[in-house]
């Protein structure tokens, strides 16, 4: 790969992780405004108040707020996951993997923190978004 290519490729992969850390970024906020929010939804200028960007920026990503709390509510359950999963496979017998993903689950599941998140994501505004079923 000459210099020009790795250029290119460096541009790409920097342009990715820029657009990654703005869509969670915008995700946050959402969580934010949503936890801010005690009474029903909160707007999509709540939201854009709460990241502090445009609504290009946010249209940019999700193409509509149900888009945006549908992938809220994929991120939280995806980052659960993957971290039992990465309990499980340090584990090295299968009844050591059940045990490990028993306990993951529990620690993951009663951590205050990790909860309060859960319950965020299973609110009232997410639950109603087109697509939270699917």
């Amino acid at each position: 790969m000459d210099g020009m290519e790795q250029n290119l490729t460096m541009r790409l992969r920097d342009e990715r992780t820029e657009h990654s850390d703005e869509r969670n970024h915008i995700l946050d906020a959402a969580a934010r405004a949503i936890a801010g929010h005690r009474q029903g939804d909160p707007g999509v200028h709540d939201i854009l108040r709460e990241a502090a960007v445009s609504g290009r920026t946010l249209y940019a990503h999700f193409s509509s707020k149900d888009v945006l709390y549908v992938a809220l509510l994929r991120r939280e359950f995806d980052q659960g996951f993957h971290w039992i999963m990465r309990q499980i496979e340090a584990a090295e017998s299968p009844l050591d993997q059940v045990e490990s993903w028993l306990d993951a689950y529990l620690d993951w599941y009663f951590n205050p923190e990790q909860r309060a998140r859960v319950l965020l994501v299973m609110s009232g505004p997410v639950t109603r978004a087109v697509g939270y079923l699917d």
